[in-house]
C-alpha cells in the first residue's frame, strides 16, 4: 500500500461486529429453512449452517479476525475528521470540524507530561505457562485447567485408570455405570450427545450400547477429541459424530437431541459460562427429552473432605469453580433456563454415591402441556 503511494488514516477491528451479524445471519437462516432448502437443497443449507456458525464462535473467542483499514494519498491533502464518529457521522469526505488541528500542525505534538503520567508504558512480564495453551479455548479453560486437559502429556497422564479412580476416590465405575444406565434405559427415540469428551471408557462404553446408533460429542479442545477416537475401533469411529465446538454457543439446531449426558462438566465452568451451558443445552433437548448429568452433590457440609479442611483446600485450589458450583441449586436454574424455551422439567430420578459427595441426576424435558 505504502509503495503504490498511500498511507494509513484508520484501521478498525470488526471482530466482534461480525460474531453478531453472522449469529443474525444464522437465526435468519434457520427462521427460513424450508425456503433455503427448496431452493438449494438440506446438504447445502447444513453447510452454510454449520459455516456461519463455526465463523461466530471463532470471531467471538478471538482466533479470527476483520480488519477494515482507511488509507489516504500521501501527496494530496486529507479530507478526512480527526475524529472516529465524525467519519461515522459525515463519511469520509467530511471537512476537518472547526478547532480541530490539521496533520501538518499536529506532527511535532509531544505526549504533555500529564498523558505520561497516566498512562506509564507497561513493562513486558514473562509469559504464563497458560498463555501457550490459548489460542482457540477459552480463558478460564487456559489459565485453570491447561496441565489437565489442553497439555498433550496431561492428557495422556490422566486417561489412565487408576489415576482417574485416585481422582474420585474410587467412585468411577459406579458413576459410569449409573450414567450409562440412566441414558439408555427407555431412551427416547432421537439423537444422544454428549457434551464435551471424558477420561476413562465412558465414551467407548457408550458407544457399544447404543448398538448401531450414532454418538454426538463435541469438545472444545481438538486434544480432547482426538484422544477420544483412540480409544475406539475403526467401526466405532465411523458411529462417532465428533465436532470442535464451545458448550456455550452450540451450533446444533434447536430440539435437535432427545437425549443429552453431561459427566463432570459443570463444576469445572465460571458462573456465566456455566449458565451459557445450560441454557444452550436447553435450547437443543428436544421436548420428552432426557438430561443426564453425573456431577458433584449440592454442598456436602458433614462430608469429611469437607470438614477436613486441608483436603478442602486442595480441592478448591485444583477446582476454583466448585464452591460456587456447590451453593447452586441445579434443579432451579435448569428450571429457569427451560421456560426460556417454552419448556417445563422434572427431575425423574438421582443416585448418591460416596456418602453424599457425588450424584447423578436424570432430568425430562416437556412442553407446557406436559407432552
Amino acid at each position: 500500500m505504502e509503495k503504490a503511494g498511500f498511507e494509513v488514516v484508520d484501521v478498525e477491528g470488526l471482530r466482534r461486529h461480525y460474531a453478531l451479524t453472522l449469529r443474525s445471519w444464522v437465526q435468519a437462516l434457520e427462521a427460513n429453512r424450508e425456503q433455503a432448502v427448496a431452493m438449494v437443497g438440506e446438504a447445502s443449507y447444513r453447510v452454510w449452517r454449520l459455516y456461519m456458525s463455526g465463523s461466530a464462535y471463532y470471531f467471538d473467542e478471538g482466533s479470527i479476525n476483520v480488519f477494515q483499514v482507511l488509507a489516504g494519498h500521501n501527496r494530496e491533502p486529507l479530507v478526512i475528521s480527526l475524529r472516529r464518529d465524525e467519519m461515522y457521522a459525515k463519511g469520509c469526505e467530511c471537512p476537518p470540524v472547526k478547532g480541530e488541528k490539521s496533520d501538518i500542525q499536529l506532527k511535532g505534538h509531544k505526549m504533555s507530561p500529564g498523558y505520561r503520567k497516566n498512562n506509564p508504558i507497561k513493562k513486558n512480564r514473562p509469559t504464563e505457562v497458560w498463555r501457550h495453551f490459548f489460542d482457540a479455548h477459552p480463558e478460564y479453560l487456559a489459565r485453570h485447567y491447561w496441565w489437565a486437559y489442553l497439555w498433550r502429556f496431561g492428557v495422556w497422564f490422566f486417561d489412565h485408570q487408576p489415576i482417574i479412580n485416585a481422582i474420585l476416590f474410587g467412585q468411577y465405575q459406579a458413576l459410569k455405570t449409573h450414567a450409562l444406565h440412566a441414558c439408555m434405559t427407555n431412551r427416547p427415540k432421537g439423537q444422544l450427545l454428549q457434551l464435551t469428551c471424558v477420561y476413562g471408557s465412558l465414551t467407548p462404553s457408550l458407544i457399544k450400547s447404543m448398538k448401531d446408533d450414532d454418538l454426538y460429542l463435541m469438545d472444545v479442545a481438538d486434544v480432547q477429541l482426538d484422544a477420544t477416537r483412540q480409544k475406539l475401533s475403526d467401526k466405532e469411529k465411523s458411529r462417532l459424530l465428533a465436532a470442535r465446538m464451545n458448550t456455550e454457543h452450540l451450533a446444533y439446531c434447536d430440539n435437535a437431541f432427545s437425549t443429552v449426558l453431561m459427566f463432570f462438566l459443570l463444576h469445572e465452568l465460571p458462573s456465566a459460562a456455566r449458565e451459557h451451558t445450560l441454557d444452550e443445552t436447553l435450547r437443543v433437548l428436544q421436548p420428552g427429552g432426557r438430561l443426564v448429568i453425573t456431577e458433584y452433590d449440592q454442598y456436602p457440609r458433614q462430608h469429611f473432605l469437607c470438614w477436613w479442611w486441608p483436603m478442602r483446600i486442595l480441592l478448591l485450589r485444583l477446582e476454583p469453580f466448585l464452591d460456587d458450583f456447590w451453593h447452586r441449586d441445579l434443579f432451579a436454574v435448569l428450571s429457569r433456563h427451560a421456560r426460556t424455551y417454552n419448556k417445563t422439567l422434572r427431575q425423574v430420578d438421582e443416585f448418591h454415591c460416596f456418602s453424599g459427595f457425588y450424584r447423578v441426576c436424570v432430568f425430562e424435558v416437556n412442553d407446557p402441556d406436559g407432552k
